[in-house]
């Protein structure tokens, strides 16, 4: 049996990490300014860029506590009696002081606030979806999860090869070019040449990865910053009767000759940020126009999407109505629901593409995809291949407007494009780069930052340098007066 008075041992590998994500888009391969069919809808305009996503690491290592300099200071006089509040804090969550820094400093973030999801049972539950909503979204629970312990970076897009500047991220990049179409070799150079540009290789990176790195320092810099302008002026308040949830301690000056002093110094917890990449998939992505809400009774069309995209109780009244599930008070006017999603269509657009995956109707994401993929696919050439053959569909994603759909494995791919030896040689050292092997090379030693974290308060008392004089101390000293 171990020694229950032994020292505690200090515990090991306490690292905690935050994940970011960068998604860096190339140059536009093809726009299509067409109506693309998407279910019962029609998407007007689109446009196919070859995509990287990378995910960076914080990686927190805590060291030693520290003191800092004196915050603040309370005099006590002699004899007096003080009850001292004391503010604490905790940070439970190393993501959310991350994305509170981000909010502060200039870097951008997309921080997806969906509706809520529950205004779609306000009246009266008729339009029976509630549960099958319910059900739907489950399988989509971890995934969601993992993305809220993620902090996603404005995404990048190429200006030209090579050339990379930070745009909206969820605005429509893609012109109307017109007259080009996709061939497999050209697909392939130009996923190659976002690789080699965006991320770069071993000690080389590239333009989005030195730009993550700069954008993690900001973040970093920013919580530091904050971290010591706001406790190093800690405050301290005196009550005599406190009923706040703070710390409270009662001090008494025992001395009666001189004052007491307490000194209040901020104590911090020393970390060393680690950034280093852990991961990067490549893929190929179709950045949406606007969908079109002209069709006819587009409520009872997409009554399962209109619960997850409408936030607002009224508008929700007004999909209610088109289907008969209106209250009897309500009347609706002939349109409205349609008018208004029309005009709000670049927000729309994104909430019914997130709620078409919820739904599980990937026909309707999938099948615009391909459209557009086989539209401009050239016809002309026999080395054109079958671009959509080459993608690995089960694995998309859709984020804000766009749909990403990483590529299959380089095999899949040599044969659906019909790649020649020299541009498959290109593109598999290209992919290559991205395995986390290799992706541990490019940043070379990982950076590293100093952070300081509040942990708490030390106080301390101090007598007072000035003694009054002739003041008795001790009460058992003091000569007994003769009366006699």
């Amino acid at each position: 049996m171990s020694d229950l008075c032994a020292p505690l041992v200090v515990c090991g590998d306490l690292d905690s990490s935050v994940l970011f994500q960068r998604s860096v888009y190339g140059p536009t391969l093809v726009s299509d300014t067409s109506s693309l069919p998407f279910g019962a809808l029609a998407l007007r305009g689109a446009a196919v860029r070859p995509y990287v996503d990378l995910h960076f690491e914080l990686r927190w290592v805590p060291q030693d506590l520290c003191l800092g300099p004196i915050s603040s200071v309370m005099t006590l006089a002699p004899g007096e009696t003080v009850t001292v509040a004391t503010r604490s804090e905790h940070r439970t969550s190393f993501t959310d002081l991350v994305r509170d820094a981000t909010d502060r400093s200039s870097v951008s973030t997309h921080t997806r606030q969906g509706p809520d999801n529950s205004v779609g049972k306000l009246v009266g539950g008729q339009m029976g979806a509630a549960n099958e909503q319910d059900r739907l979204k489950s399988s989509l629970d971890q995934k969601q999860k993992a993305m809220q312990d993620m902090v996603e970076l404005r995404s990048m897009y190429a200006k030209g090869y090579g050339s990379f500047f930070s745009d909206l991220g969820d605005v429509v990049a893609a012109v109307a070019t017109g007259g080009a179409s996709l061939v497999g070799k050209g697909i392939a150079g130009a996923v190659s040449d976002v690789v080699n540009h965006g991320v770069g290789s071993s000690g080389q990176p590239g333009a989005a990865v030195i730009a993550t790195v700069a954008a993690i320092t900001e973040i970093t810099d920013s919580i530091s910053r904050n971290e010591r302008q706001t406790h190093l002026s800690e405050s301290t308040h005196s009550t005599q009767d406190s009923t706040s949830t703070s710390v409270t301690r009662t001090f008494s000056n025992p001395y009666r000759d001189r004052t007491l002093q307490l000194r209040f110094m901020p104590v911090f917890r020393r970390f060393d940020g680690v950034v280093s990449i852990v991961r990067a998939r490549v893929g190929l992505a179709m950045v949406c126009g606007h969908l079109d809400f002209t069709t006819t009774n587009v409520g009872a069309r997409h009554v399962h999407v209109l619960a997850n995209v409408i936030a607002e109780p009224n508008l929700m009244r007004l999909a209610h109505a088109e289907i008969g599930a209106a209250a009897a008070d309500f009347h609706a006017g002939t349109g409205l629901l349609q008018d208004h999603l029309q005009a709000n269509a670049a927000v729309y657009t994104k909430r019914f593409l997130s709620a078409t995956i919820q739904a599980r109707d990937e026909e309707a994401l999938h099948g615009a995809f391909s459209e557009l993929l086989n539209r401009n696919t050239s016809t002309t050439t026999g080395s054109s291949g079958d671009i959509a053959a080459g993608l690995a569909w089960s694995q998309s994603e859709v984020r804000a407007n766009v749909i990403h759909v990483p590529l299959a494995d380089t095999d899949s791919l040599q044969s659906a494009w019909r790649l020649d030896t020299q541009t498959s040689a290109a593109l598999n050292q290209a992919v290559s780069q991205l395995s986390p092997g290799a992706l541990g090379t490019i940043l070379g030693p990982p950076p590293t930052q100093t952070l300081h974290l509040y942990a708490g308060s030390h106080m301390e008392a101090v007598p007072g340098e000035c003694i009054l004089p002739d003041i008795i101390t001790d009460a058992l000293g003091v000569p007994v007066e003769d009366n006699d």
